[in-house]
């Protein structure tokens, strides 16, 4: 089942959990990457550590666009990590790993 922006429309806690157990895949001509979401974290906008607390700037800008679109930073250690932007209002997000 593919996720609508319906579904990350909802509380960024909701979303947080239900994402658990979901796969992400990327489709390419010839090949299909996929890996199963095995933890998540919920940041609202108003929490320090949220990559949209400090406001919109041009690297975060997609947390304050329209919901379900991916924000994918570099973090040292383990390899980049996507994270699912969900605020409708706010520019809540769930981060999952893979």
């Amino acid at each position: 089942m593919i996720l609508t922006q319906t579904f990350y429309a909802q509380e960024t806690i909701t979303v947080a959990k239900q994402l658990l157990g979901c796969f992400l895949v990327h489709l390419e001509e010839e090949e299909t990457t996929l890996g199963r979401i095995v933890e998540t974290e919920a940041y609202l906008w108003n929490d320090p550590a949220a990559h949209a607390f400090v406001g919109k700037t041009k690297r975060n800008s997609v947390l304050f666009g329209p919901v379900g679109h991916a924000y994918v930073y570099f973090m040292l250690g383990p390899p980049d990590t996507p994270t699912i932007h969900l605020g409708v209002r706010r520019p809540d997000v769930a981060l999952s790993e893979n």
